[in-house]
């Protein structure tokens, strides 16, 4: 007799015991309480509790049962059913609550106000790294951008988004300057810097969002957002500041990148080997098509810096 079926039938020998209100409860009573609520028994099984629970005490039984429910975590009651049935919600939301902290302090820490305050004596030395590594930034924006997570500064929050932009801008400026200069020392041109390391740099939001999104189970997310990225900056980052300069200068913006027609060419030649290998992977982002697309960009970097060493002329496509 199994641990299910025995305790359905202890549970009609108790009961039958508790109906008749009799210490001694016989086969036929416990059959009759099975009857009753119509569940089927059998024979041997009534016959095998009625000779395992002659002679014991009946409350005693009880509170060994209660006993073994709170040591489960069931905890106690007035009786047996109030206990079971009591205590698997009390589990349950005792489970449900520790679930809800979990979030609230996740949330809590993520809130917290950009700070210049130092890692103190406890910090490893990679917190002091990145401390010292980040101090002049820190410093830039904790005195000049509001921060709304502050209290008393949400009101602000048009000045914060208007000076994130602003600080943006400049260090973009810093960036474009300290890149040039680096290339103009190296004797490399403008554009390879642009190409490799500017960015590399300029993607590294989008690489963080798209890891964060593709953890979370959201491929499809991540790989938009890859390619909506550089199309806006191809159809909205280029032209406006061109359309800028033209307006302020009244004169074109002239492009000195000979092989920038072959270039564009092997972009969109990557484009659609990209698309085509998500298809090829029925749509999951596996490792290989993660290899197959970092590969692509080692490609793509060496065929476009070697296009730089071609002779003046040889690469222009389009003659106008």
């Amino acid at each position: 007799m199994g641990n299910d079926a025995g305790m359905k039938y202890v549970a009609g020998y108790l009961l039958a015991a508790m109906n008749e209100k009799v210490s001694t409860v016989s086969a036929d009573d416990i059959k009759n309480i099975f009857s009753a609520v119509g569940v089927s028994c059998d024979n041997a099984n009534v016959d095998l509790v009625v000779k395992k629970m002659a002679g014991k005490d009946l409350s005693e039984t009880i509170k060994s049962g209660l006993g073994k429910l709170e040591s489960t975590g069931g905890g106690g009651g007035g009786g047996g059913g109030a206990a079971a049935g009591g205590a698997a919600p009390g589990a349950a939301a005792g489970g449900e609550a520790k679930k809800e902290e979990a979030p609230v302090e996740e949330e809590e820490e993520e809130a917290q106000p950009l700070s210049i305050k130092p890692p103190g004596a406890d910090g490893s030395w990679k917190d002091w790294f990145w401390y010292v590594i980040a101090f002049p930034i820190l410093v830039c924006l904790v005195f000049t951008v509001p921060d709304v997570r502050r209290e008393g500064n949400r009101k602000y929050f048009v000045l914060t988004f208007v000076m994130s932009i602003v600080w943006i801008a400049i260090f973009t400026w810093v960036m474009v300057w300290m890149a040039t200069g680096i290339a103009e020392t190296c004797g490399l041109d403008e554009h390879i810097m642009g190409l490799t390391i500017l960015a590399a740099g300029t993607s590294v939001p989008d690489l963080l969002s798209s890891v964060i999104v593709a953890r979370q189970g959201h491929g499809d997310m991540a790989i938009s957002s890859s390619i909506g990225s550089n199309i806006f900056d191809v159809t909205v980052g280029l032209p406006v500041p061109w359309l800028v300069y033209s307006a302020y200068r009244w004169k074109d913006v002239s492009i000195k990148n000979e092989g920038l027609e072959i270039t564009v060419i092997l972009l969109l030649g990557m484009l659609a080997f990209t698309i085509g290998t998500i298809m090829w992977s029925q749509w999951v982002m596996t490792k290989w098509m993660g290899m197959n697309l970092i590969f692509l960009y080692v490609l793509f970097e060496v065929v476009a810096v070697g296009l730089t060493f071609a002779p003046a002329g040889s690469l222009k496509l389009i003659h106008v």
